[in-house]
């Protein structure tokens, strides 16, 4: 009995020796995790930017001071251009590196170099373009005080980066380290916005190309250069609506080829909206702005709020806006004097050529003066862990070398964006405009992107016209290739301002700009072309509710930005509910009298918890998809790839199809449009069911929601929980004022009246600085999610960082 005790005992005493082990381990594993959790968290904190401190530099000008408020917004002062360059480059190195860092690299192509041959790709497709080469000629032909604005800001990024005093987190996860900053590298900047906001490579030309060789002229015409039923032009007449042709008139469709389904993405512009009216519908003197220009949805945001004051002399220049992280000064914003805006203008801006090979000397072609030379540079990509990859670029007088997309035939790429003189500085002039007039000769000279650009001004004009290089093609269209032997082919330049179209104080008292033609027709519309303008209703949207008032504030103007009323869909909803109305069709099938009421009850406006605007958004695109796959059949090929289609998605063609074609050319059921359509709401219910969205059961949610997500969480998705910003389903569609999708939004919303800049209104999504652990990370951002009114103007300072010639004060 006793032995049998003290074994128990000592069993007892082994079992807790074993526990105690086991606790040991345990804490000792919590506290190597906690241990290292916290060396994490404190190498984390000691990655962010210093925010307050004194320097010294012997080049300033004079007294230099950076603010910031409880908001993380820049406030400058400074006493001359070129220190304020230097403050905000100081502050874009701080807070934005990275996103400046990959914006450089992908318009050069050098994106593998940092992360790896993931980006091969996307390198040899911006390589062709050898931006790196053109910036360094642009930089060489700016005049020298331009050089002097780069350079200083290049100095103040790198010493903003260099204040951080380690490696930035986000180069330790990509186990890389930043390069300095040099004044090239701002160029990169501008061209990356060429990148983003023009097409580069002419496939849209090419497959119209294709299509007129094809289709019949008559159907051609109706395809490419139809009108729509909600344009509305500032001056002249929008093109008529044309019917559709005969059944008759339209190809046969070869069986192999039917059977190709067109990709067409649901939104392909960007939806950028700009507007204006002058002081006899606004309060007070001065006309009256608003902007929202619509990008990729990312964090950080594109922009950065800023607000600078220069004394020079004891004149002082004050502006207050928004700035590109790359470039110094400020992109929109006002001044006291004028205030200004852009949206994407969407004219044509590059042409095809094809080359006509010498077939008497190898490398050559034949151009309209003789023969000349191809060049071949070989490009070399860095790429991270692995060898350089060599690419060989073909080069002529035109512009660089593709293949066609059936392989037979180059082409030479002829983009705006090639020319020396596409890119300036002359933008920045605008921070000391006083007036509509000289807002527009700047404008008109300026180099950047091709935008349309709306001013308003203290004394209560407004103005529109186009900002940027214009290509000067001797009158020629420019809507199809030429060949290299053409005299038309070779662009003379850029065209002269005085040829650029302004309206300037409309009798209206109005001025509306959302991507739409600004003029249609007649000979100035000939002269810019036909880039891809947008179809989708947003102007008319916004002109009527300019016209519906007769006296508009801040406020007022906000409400158009937030507005999801989409003229576009609304008519749509008429054509489905006709469709859907019979009985019949209603009680034979499970949810559709659910669908039918849902659909005749919708307001017009694209809200995101409910199921009518989702119902009527996802039957267009089904009807879309499968007439338009039918309509233009001939151009089915495997090798289109989706974006080289985004310009045959022509609304009013599909309207027009589906409301006065022949059904036979969609091969609609038993000749029917509204069968067609009753077949395809089954579809969308089955495709609901399976998302587990019962019609009429409980509210729809699309699923993901939008989310601005940071680069590395979109390599590393584990990192989303922190670096992102919360997924949120926001109101809106790409055919509302309030465009939204699952990758596009209002990068920015500004509202103000110049000399009124205290009443005025800037919501920026995202924060200004790109370290999560920043108080700033987010700031802003719910502000903008709900749409709430936030100042233009900045708060008193809670940071600062001071610049003086010499140590004291």
């Amino acid at each position: 009995m006793n032995n049998n005790a003290a074994k128990e005992s000592r069993g007892i005493q082994t079992n807790r020796a074993w526990w105690s082990r086991l606790r040991g381990i345990f804490w000792g594993i919590v506290l190597i995790f906690g241990l290292g959790f916290f060396g994490c968290w404190v190498w984390l904190r000691s990655s962010l930017p210093p925010l307050s401190g004194d320097y010294v530099r012997t080049d300033l000008s004079g007294e230099l001071r950076l603010d910031r408020d409880a908001e993380g917004r820049i406030s400058i002062y400074a006493a001359s251009e070129k220190d304020a360059a230097f403050a905000i480059g100081f502050a874009h190195g701080q807070d934005r590196f990275l996103q400046m860092d990959l914006m450089r690299r992908a318009s050069a192509g050098e994106l593998s170099e940092l992360i790896g041959a993931d980006a091969l790709k996307i390198d040899k497709d911006r390589r062709l373009h050898r931006m790196r080469h053109r910036a360094q000629q642009v930089y060489t032909g700016l005049p020298q005080s331009e050089q002097t604005l780069l350079e200083k800001y290049a100095e103040g990024v790198n010493a903003g980066l260099m204040s951080i005093g380690k490696r930035p987190f986000t180069y330790v996860l990509l186990r890389a380290h930043p390069k300095e900053w040099t004044p090239i590298d701002s160029i990169l900047v501008g061209f990356a916005m060429f990148f983003d906001l023009q097409e580069d490579l002419g496939w849209g030309e090419e497959i119209r190309a294709v299509a007129q060789a094809k289709f019949p002229a008559e159907i051609f015409q109706f395809l490419y250069r139809n009108g729509f039923a909600h344009s509305v032009p500032i001056e002249g007449e929008p093109l008529p609506i044309l019917p559709p042709p005969p059944f008759e008139k339209w190809p046969l469709r070869d069986s192999s080829e039917s059977t190709t389904v067109l990709a067409l993405p649901e939104s392909y512009h960007l939806g950028s909206n700009a507007w204006a009216v002058s002081n006899q519908l606004s309060e007070g003197d001065a006309a009256l702005l608003a902007v929202d220009m619509h990008l990729g949805m990312s964090t950080p945001n594109v922009w950065y709020r800023a607000h600078i004051e220069i004394v020079q002399n004891e004149l002082a220049s004050v502006i207050t806006g928004v700035s590109l992280p790359g470039v110094p000064g400020l992109v929109i914003g006002s001044n006291g004097h004028i205030a200004w805006g852009f949206t994407n203008a969407y004219i044509d801006l590059l042409d095809l050529v094809e080359i006509v090979e010498d077939p008497d000397m190898a490398d050559h072609y034949v151009t309209a003066n003789g023969s000349a030379p191809l060049s071949v540079i070989t490009e070399w990509i860095a790429v991270k862990g692995a060898d350089p990859v060599a690419l060989p670029v073909r080069e002529s007088r035109f512009g660089p070398l593709r293949r066609s997309i059936d392989d037979q035939r180059w082409y030479a790429v002829q983009w705006i964006a090639h020319r020396s003189e596409s890119f300036n500085m002359s933008i920045l002039d605008l921070a000391a405009a006083r007036g509509i007039d000289e807002a527009i000769t700047i404008a008109q000279r300026a180099g950047i992107p091709t935008q349309n650009f709306v001013v308003a001004d203290a004394n209560g004009g407004i103005a529109w016209t186009l900002c940027g290089a214009i290509p000067d093609r001797h009158r020629h269209s420019g809507s199809l290739p030429l060949r290299s032997d053409d005299p038309r082919a070779l662009w003379s330049g850029r065209l002269p301002a005085e040829y650029y179209p302004v309206v300037r104080n409309p009798q209206s008292g109005r001025i509306w700009t959302a991507n739409n033609p600004i003029i249609e027709s007649g000979p100035d519309a000939a002269l810019l072309g036909d880039g891809g303008y947008s179809d989708d209703g947003r102007a008319s949207v916004i002109r009527e509710a300019l016209f519906a008032g007769d006296s508009f504030n801040e406020f007022d103007f906000l409400q158009i930005q937030l507005s999801t009323r989409s003229h576009m869909l609304i008519r749509w909803q008429q054509v489905f509910a006709a469709a859907m109305k019979d009985p019949q069709w209603q009680e034979s099938g499970l949810h559709r009298r659910a669908v039918y009421d849902a659909v005749v009850s919708w307001d017009g406006h694209a809200e995101p918890d409910c199921f009518s605007f989702p119902l009527v958004r996802d039957l267009q695109s089904q009807l879309a998809r499968e007439v338009i796959r039918k309509a233009y059949a001939p151009l089915s090929r495997k090798k289109f790839r989706p974006h080289y289609l985004t310009d045959v998605r022509r609304d009013e063609v599909l309207y027009q199809l589906v409301t006065a074609g022949d059904p036979r050319i969609a091969d609609a059921p038993d000749g029917d449009w509204q069968l067609l359509v009753r077949d395809l709401a089954d579809k969308v219910i089955g495709d609901w069911v399976k998302k587990g969205q019962i019609p009429g059961h409980h509210r729809y949610r699309d699923e993901p929601p939008p989310r601005f997500s940071h680069p590395l969480s979109r390599a590393v998705p584990a990192l989303s929980r922190w670096l992102d910003m919360p997924a949120v389903a926001l109101p809106g569609h790409r055919t509302t004022p309030r465009t939204q999708t699952r990758s596009l939004t209002a990068s920015q919303r500004m509202v103000l009246r110049p000399g009124f800049e205290h009443q005025g209104i800037l919501q920026v999504p995202a924060g200004p600085s790109d370290h999560f652990l920043s108080p700033f990370y987010r700031s802003g951002h719910a502000d903008w999610v709900s749409g709430n009114p936030t100042s233009l103007m900045h708060g008193p300072p809670i940071k600062t960082i001071r610049w003086s010639t010499a140590w004291g004060w």
